[in-house]
């Protein structure tokens, strides 16, 4: 069977598919905010002069509080990434329903941000609610256990508040960004239930984060070692681990619950000997039931990273400008915090990737640069339950778009969706290198979602991008996005960036980069292209009156 799907995508279309929306968009479906979001809707044909009227899209406030919690699991398992799967350890079967969830984020997960990140605490359901209402057997002595530890202290910190202020007493476990782990020695009196509960080990890592201040580099306030930074794991999370395996469960899976890219390369160790690992973000309300359903394989996780996971989050460049910056107040400091927002293309995978590929060529002054050190996972990248090939694509260059086509085939054994991704590399010129246009080696121009395919099953997708995505600012001489002509552009399709990116580094003819050169094409522009805004026709330019100020104005 075959179905086709064409997808036009705009310039905003930053997010993946529910990727970053599950770290957010289940917290916003409170009491109130499902009302008035999911069971309104504004009818157009009901506009008389200056009054608008709404009716509603739901026949009562009841249909639309359910409808809005289907769709926050919905979102959650849209958005869930697999990032790890050995050995095809999820889904687990119904012979392996008797499971111990280990870590003080079981008892105490992270809903969503601080802020204008939160959200009703009403209705909320736990993970073990979740488990329990999918049949899971939930060793309830260590769960216990954590309930017990959470009143003596053992919880995650809440972080600070908008002005950049720690919650909590300082002195005291919940003080700012703690971390609170249980120490290795404490889980003695729990050892016993482990062997009735051994199906699977579920380890769960939290962190969060809000407005007020970037999150700490360094732990040492927070009673964690001074060499640790909050997204990393802590010494006695390290010692869980060992733990874990030490007790001999049949697979660990790590739940990574955390709305910001956190240091991975753990889950790579063999050392802990980690069968399977999930992004699930914040699940807000009712995302865990989201968790739980694609834990039993129910559901599947059909999300893509939006950031790439390094080993080591300080070797990125744009890591200078992240800290704990203070305003000055009349020569006092303040709990205020300032960003400088200066990376330019130094930041995420635009770094990554063009250093990976300028060290290829020996470009550009990279260096010596060891890429698969450097990221444990990419920018676009995700795992699922099910097998998919593509076809050849097929890329056509129109006036105002680029367009590519493919078929995408379900060839395992589950039902499933897959995320085909279009990137470009376009030309980094003398006239580039003159007047300081700098480029990245890939840039995502757009992304598609197949419907549910079930095995054997094959959809056509076709993704179309607005060719202004390929123009670059220009500061110095036009003031405004440029299109430049010249024969080297190149469009990719991929599974995430580096996978796009290695295909067109093979159509360059660099045998050190195994990609697919059949998956990318070059293409020309014959002429210098100049944008301006698409509202109101003016340049889109930079006030030097605000030089120091690392910001792009649209004027």
């Amino acid at each position: 069977m075959k179905k086709t799907i064409t997808v036009i995508l705009s310039f905003l279309l930053a997010l993946f598919n529910g990727v970053t929306i599950a770290a957010f968009s289940n917290s916003l479906l409170n009491n109130s905010a499902t009302i008035y979001t999911c069971s309104w809707g504004w009818n157009k044909e009901n506009f008389t002069g200056k009054k608008l009227f709404y009716t509603p899209l739901q026949k009562s406030k009841e249909l639309a509080y359910n409808h809005s919690r289907d769709i926050a699991i919905q979102t959650q398992e849209e958005g869930t990434v697999l990032l790890k799967n050995q050995n095809s350890a999820l889904p687990l079967s119904e012979n392996e329903m008797r499971v111990s969830v280990f870590g003080t984020g079981s008892v105490n997960i992270a809903y969503g941000g601080t802020g204008s990140g939160n959200g009703s605490d009403l209705e909320r359901v736990s993970l073990y609610s979740a488990l329990d209402d999918n049949g899971f057997l939930v060793n309830p002595n260590l769960k216990s256990f954590y309930e017990k530890k959470y009143t003596e202290g053992y919880h995650r910190g809440s972080g600070t508040d908008m002005n950049g202020a720690f919650y909590g007493n300082k002195g005291r476990r919940n003080y700012g960004y703690s971390i609170n782990e249980v120490e290795k020695e404490a889980y003695a009196e729990v050892f016993d239930s482990f062997s009735s509960y051994n199906d699977a080990a579920l380890i769960v890592f939290s962190r969060s984060g809000g407005e007020g201040q970037d999150l700490p580099t360094s732990m040492k306030e927070f009673y964690e070692a001074d060499d640790k930074n909050y997204l990393e794991l802590t010494d006695e999370e390290i010692s869980l681990l060992e733990l874990v395996k030490e007790k001999d469960f049949k697979k660990t899976i790590v739940l990574l619950n955390t709305m910001n890219t956190f240091e991975l390369g753990f889950l790579e160790n063999e050392e802990y000997s980690i069968d399977a690992a999930l992004w699930i973000g914040g699940p807000g309300q009712y995302g865990t039931l989201g968790v739980a359903r694609i834990l039993k394989g129910e559901s599947s996780p059909q999300g893509r990273l939006a950031d790439s996971y390094a080993s080591d989050l300080f070797s990125a460049p744009s890591m200078m400008n992240y800290g704990d910056n203070h305003y000055l107040d009349s020569g006092n400091m303040t709990t205020s915090c300032y960003v400088a927002y200066s990376e330019n293309i130094y930041v995420g995978y635009r770094y990554y990737e063009t250093r990976y590929e300028d060290s290829l060529f020996g470009i550009n002054n990279a260096g010596d640069f060891d890429y698969d050190s450097e990221i444990v996972y990419p920018f676009g990248y995700g795992l699922g339950y099910s097998q998919f090939i593509w076809s050849e694509p097929s890329f056509s260059i129109k006036d105002e778009t680029v367009e590519v086509t493919l078929e995408v085939s379900n060839v395992g054994k589950r039902k499933g969706k897959d995320v085909v991704q279009l990137y470009c590399q376009k030309p980094y010129t003398d006239f580039d290198k003159e007047n300081g246009i700098e480029k990245s080696a890939i840039d995502l121009l757009g992304f598609a979602k197949s419907g549910e395919l079930a095995p054997n099953e094959s959809e056509f997708i076709t993704i179309k991008a607005d060719k202004r995505m390929l123009a670059s600012y220009d500061s110095k001489v036009n003031q405004t996005y440029l299109l430049e002509k010249n024969d080297n552009y190149y469009l990719s399709v991929g599974r995430n960036c580096h996978d796009a990116l290695k295909n067109i580094v093979s159509a360059k003819k660099n045998d050190d980069a195994i990609g697919d050169s059949s998956q990318s094409y070059r293409f020309s522009v014959g002429d210098d292209c100049f944008y301006d805004t698409s509202d109101t026709g003016y340049k889109i330019t930079i006030n030097l009156k605000l030089k120091n100020i690392h910001l792009f104005l649209m004027i």
